[in-house]
């Protein structure tokens, strides 16, 4: 053959010269030196239409978004620029732990969930798609000695309502 010879393991090892010779002798099954310096195909866009639900979770006594919540957040208004979720509202639940600071400030549990609203309002989530509510102690997502500081119950959910046709 042509430009081939046997290595040490007795393989079939190709020089330059039979490399571009190949698509002439043997077809096109073989690479030639310009398919080696193409780039390959960009990959495709692949959007993630999970629709949840989010939770985002909160400092002791805070309504301010940590930077994990804001990594979330901004997963939540990726939907709506995609369109993954059109024709859906965003329900935003404010939740606050049962320690006694939380437990005197009945409002944080909104102030919470008005903050989600806020930032997701900022990242161009049409307003009139969300409803925000503060439900306290009420809905714990663990059950904590009376008193007790849980983080995981310092937290505001955000879920996905189907309107009519959706």
């Amino acid at each position: 053959m042509i430009g081939c010879r046997r290595g040490r393991l007795g393989l079939m090892a190709l020089n330059a010269f039979s490399v571009l010779l190949a698509p002439v002798i043997w077809g096109s099954a073989y690479i030639t030196p310009a398919s080696l310096t193409s780039p390959p195909p960009p990959a495709p866009v692949i959007v993630d239409c999970f629709a949840g639900p989010f939770i985002v979770f909160f400092d002791p006594g805070s309504d301010e978004i940590t930077d994990r919540a804001t990594a979330i957040l901004d997963t939540v208004a990726a939907l709506w620029e995609s369109g993954c979720v059109d024709g859906a509202t965003a329900d935003i639940s404010g939740h606050t732990d049962n320690s006694a600071a939380e437990e005197r400030d009945p409002l944080l549990s909104y102030r919470r969930a008005e903050r989600v609203r806020r930032y997701l309002l900022g990242r161009n989530v049409p307003g009139a798609k969300i409803t925000t509510k503060g439900l306290g102690i009420s809905e714990p997502l663990v059950n904590a000695p009376r008193g007790a500081p849980d983080a995981q119950n310092r937290y505001v959910i955000i879920t996905f309502l189907p309107e009519a046709g959706w």
